[in-house]
């Protein structure tokens, strides 16, 4: 293992691997200048093995200057490669009507947005390709928050009374219709940190058994609801905040947690009620059927169906224009109070431009179809489709940088940085499927909080 260190901070090694990344990109530029119309398995398959070396020489590179293995760029390269990689190597000719695809689309642009694909991952990994060696983890710092207390306490109880009122009809069902936390969602990530970096051995053994009570009451009650995204955040939070500030969580565990995990919500997944479902079936019933029909899937689906996102999107655009960033107005006004019922209601943004999430569901379903649930989105997509290929270009490498630039600052003690980095990280699988703006509502308003919080002399 030292000699795999040494191999890797050897600056002769290190700008020969950044220098293959260099070479990557414009070989995966030409792939995708020269992408045929139509679906080419070889083609994809190319475009998948430079996203297989890109992905590793990131991966190793930046794991030992980093000295660790709980980093954004490890979860976010796992989600990328399953939504944008296995539809079209391994599923299409086999199933090219799989899950959702059979709702349909244009085949023709499979290989182009394949490509279109690659070449984001690459410039993203030119972005944060770690360059240097990275410095030690200092604790101390001027950053400092007041510790938790039983004023916290009383808050996440307040946030969840008034997540749980509405939904209570909504337990005996398995679906809410009434969001999936709210504020609780970020205030408990806010002060999660805040414990792990400031508050143990300072506050009560009563306010910590009762903090850690209310969250776990928080995740019971949504996995209960079907809902999954908030439960997966909190629960990545702690063990990243335990990992920095306790004691470092072994590899073989982290991959232990991470299939728990996976199983977890993949079957709360399955055993959930759709709002269209609610007093037609059960969840025993639902449980019944998917068994005899063999139709339980794996636990990769839910990733993989997001690629459909991206075909539709690219197609969308090539025929309709970009709309330079009108379609992250929902995350742009998300920070606000009240921003995005202004922007619907007041600037009349229509729904299908209010971001590409909901455009995806209304090329698929229409508007005000009853039918109709939420397709989610694809990274790359809602990139092309505010500025096309270049801005895949640009922006995934700036992503990556900032990513990058994030983490080193966190290494110098407790910061906002820190709590940035914690906020990508708990995202990180959910960010290839998502739109590039989705973090916006909570890193305004953990920094507000952290503003609140700071300890000022």
């Amino acid at each position: 293992m030292n000699q795999i260190k040494l191999l890797f901070n050897n600056k002769t090694i290190n700008s020969l691997l950044f220098w293959v990344l260099v070479l990557l990109f414009f070989v995966s530029i030409r792939m995708l200048l020269l992408a045929p119309d139509g679906y080419s398995e070889e083609y994809c398959m190319r475009c998948f093995w430079i996203f297989i070396v890109a992905s590793s020489i990131l991966l190793s590179n930046n794991i030992i200057k980093f000295n660790s293995f709980f980093l954004f760029e490890v979860l976010f390269t796992f989600s990328f490669l399953f939504i944008n990689y296995v539809y079209p190597v391994a599923i299409y000719q086999i199933n090219p009507y799989f899950s959702l695809f059979s709702l349909g689309f244009d085949e023709s642009v499979i290989t182009r947005c394949t490509a279109l694909a690659t070449v984001g991952f690459v410039s993203y990994s030119l972005g944060q390709f770690k360059t240097s060696k990275g410095r030690s983890f200092v604790k101390k710092s001027r950053f400092q928050l007041k510790p938790i207390s039983f004023r916290e306490n009383v808050i996440l109880v307040l946030l969840f009374f008034a997540f749980l009122i509405p939904n209570l009809q909504a337990l005996q069902s398995g679906y809410s219709t009434s969001g999936a936390g709210g504020f609780f969602y970020i205030f408990s990530i806010f002060y999660i940190y805040t414990y792990f970096a400031f508050s143990r051995g300072k506050v009560s053994r009563f306010n910590e058994l009762c903090f850690f009570v209310i969250i776990g009451i928080y995740i019971l009650v949504n996995l209960l609801l079907g809902n999954r995204g908030e439960p997966l955040y909190v629960c990545v939070a702690i063990l990243l905040c335990y990992h920095w500030y306790v004691k470092r969580i072994p590899l073989k565990y982290f991959f232990i947690y991470g299939f728990i995990g996976l199983a977890i919500f993949y079957f709360v997944g399955v055993v959930r009620i759709s709002e269209n479902q609610v007093g037609t079936i059960s969840r025993e019933e639902k449980m019944e059927v998917l068994s005899e029909e063999g139709s339980v899937l794996d636990l990769a689906n839910e990733l993989i169906i997001n690629n459909r996102a991206l075909y539709v999107l690219v197609d969308y655009t090539d025929k309709k224009g970009y709309s330079y960033g009108k379609t992250w107005s929902m995350n742009i006004f998300s920070a606000i109070p009240f921003g995005q019922s202004f922007a619907k209601y007041v600037l009349e943004i229509p729904y299908k431009d209010f971001s590409t999430m909901q455009l995806n569901t209304y090329l698929s379903f229409g508007e005000d179809n009853p039918d109709a649930f939420g397709l989610g989105t694809n990274l790359i997509g809602d990139i092309y489709v505010s500025f096309g290929s270049i801005g895949v270009i640009v922006l995934m490498f700036f992503f990556g940088k900032f990513i990058k630039r994030t983490y080193e600052n966190n290494l110098k003690g407790p910061s906002y940085s820190q709590i940035l980095y914690i906020i990508f990280v708990i995202l990180a699988v959910y960010f290839p499927r998502a739109t590039l703006l989705s973090p916006v509502q909570t890193i305004a308003w953990t920094y507000v909080l952290s503003y609140i919080y700071r300890k000022r002399k």
